[in-house]
């Protein structure tokens, strides 16, 4: 076998091997994943979203935006989570706010909310690995959906539900204010608990 036949299996190789993860990638919409075959994957994902909206309490239906309101669109994000070996481990659906429609002193006013700098998690991985200290971590799961709104935003009922409008009681991953919010949050229920 010559060196261009090598390299022409190594390409149908390649390519067999796109033509097969394809249908394993990450759909860029909900069309795109109800053509999948993995479409009851995402949509059990999506039910999961909705539960854990409906849950928490973030939203209330409305059937008409009050006058001189605009909604602000939403998205379906859908993300393959996978395994230490590549494997898929679960179908996770996020329900998104486009935030970028957000108008500044209507929809939002502040948006900082302070985050370590990678400068100093390292730092504080080093002085934990010098003095063989044991480090936890914890993950919190949805946790913008915790942080309540000030301002009154309306958001347009996801794809797959139909037409209408949702109030937004709690920040929603997208929106601009969203990790202020949950960080003011996350902060009072620190200080009730004697942390500063």
């Amino acid at each position: 076998m010559d060196e261009t036949s090598d390299s022409r299996e190594v390409v149908q190789a390649f390519a067999m091997l796109a033509e097969e993860s394809a249908d394993l990638g990450e759909p860029k919409n909900i069309r795109e994943a109800m053509t999948s075959k993995y479409w009851p994957c995402w949509l059990e994902a999506i039910h999961r979203e909705l539960a854990s909206l409906d849950a928490m309490g973030v939203y209330q239906e409305v059937h008409d935006l009050p006058p001189g309101k605009k909604a602000v669109g939403s998205k379906w994000v859908l993300v393959l989570k996978r395994d230490e070996n590549g494997d898929i481990s679960r179908f996770k659906a996020r329900l998104v706010a486009q935030g970028f429609t957000q108008i500044p002193g209507q929809d939002f006013t502040h948006t900082f909310a302070p985050v370590a700098r990678w400068d100093s998690i390292r730092l504080i991985l080093s002085i934990a690995a010098m003095n063989d200290w044991e480090l936890r971590h914890i993950d919190i799961k949805t946790a913008y959906l915790n942080g309540k709104l000030k301002e009154e935003i309306y958001l347009k009922r996801p794809e797959m539900l139909g037409p209408g409008y949702w109030l937004l009681k709690k920040a929603l991953y997208g929106l601009r204010q969203s990790g202020r919010e949950w960080y003011l949050e996350m902060n009072n229920s620190y200080h009730e608990i004697g942390m500063t």
